[in-house]
C-alpha cells in the first residue's frame, strides 16, 4: 500500500468521528420527588425527535436519580417483618403496624405522585410497637406515597410504600 492509499483511509475513518450525539444545555436544575432528587437538563439535540399535542411539546431526555445527600454508610431498609401497612387498597382508615425491637422516634410522610407532602405525622414509639393511623377518605382516588422512617438505638431505618386511595363505595 502507498503512503498516499494510507492516508486517504486514515482521513475517511476519521471523518466518521463527527456524527457523535451532541447537545447544547440552555436550562436545567433539580427537582426533589419523595426521597430522591432529580437533575434534569434542557437542551438541543443534534438530531431531534419531538411529540407535540397542542399545548406541550416533548422532546428526546433522560431522568436520572441522584442521592440527595451522598453519605458513606449505607441507607437501611425497613423489613418486611418490622413494619406492616394494611389495608392497601383502602377506603380511608390506613394502619401502621410497625415491630421494632426497641423504641424510637417514627415519621410518616405521605405524599401524592407530584412529590407534594399531603401529611405528615410523628410519633414516639416507647416500645417500638405502637400502632399508628391516618385518614385518606378525604383524598381523590389513585397512588400515593408514603414515605416512613424510623431512628432508634443510634441508626435510621426507612422506606417508601405505594398505597393506593380506592372509591369510598
Amino acid at each position: 500500500m502507498t503512503k498516499q492509499t494510507i492516508f486517504l483511509i486514515a482521513l475517511l475513518l476519521c471523518s466518521f468521528g463527527g456524527f457523535a450525539q451532541s447537545t447544547t444545555n440552555v436550562s436545567g436544575g433539580q427537582a426533589k420527588l419523595g426521597t430522591e432528587t432529580y437533575s434534569y437538563s434542557v437542551g438541543e439535540m443534534a438530531l431531534i425527535k419531538t411529540a407535540s399535542n397542542g399545548s406541550i411539546t416533548v422532546t428526546q431526555g433522560l431522568l436520572q436519580p441522584m442521592s440527595a445527600s451522598p453519605t458513606s454508610t449505607q441507607d437501611v431498609v425497613i423489613s418486611q417483618d418490622e413494619l406492616l401497612i394494611y389495608p392497601n387498597p383502602t377506603r380511608g382508615q390506613v394502619n401502621v403496624a410497625p415491630h421494632f425491637t426497641s423504641g424510637g422516634d417514627l415519621q410518616l410522610t405521605l405524599l401524592d405522585l407530584s412529590g407534594k407532602v399531603i401529611l405528615t405525622q410523628k410519633a414516639r414509639l416507647d416500645q417500638g410497637s405502637e400502632q399508628q393511623q391516618f385518614d385518606m377518605s378525604t383524598l381523590a382516588n389513585g397512588s400515593y406515597l408514603l414515605n416512613v422512617s424510623f431512628s432508634g438505638d443510634g441508626s435510621k431505618q426507612s422506606n417508601t410504600y405505594k398505597i393506593q386511595k380506592i372509591n369510598n363505595n
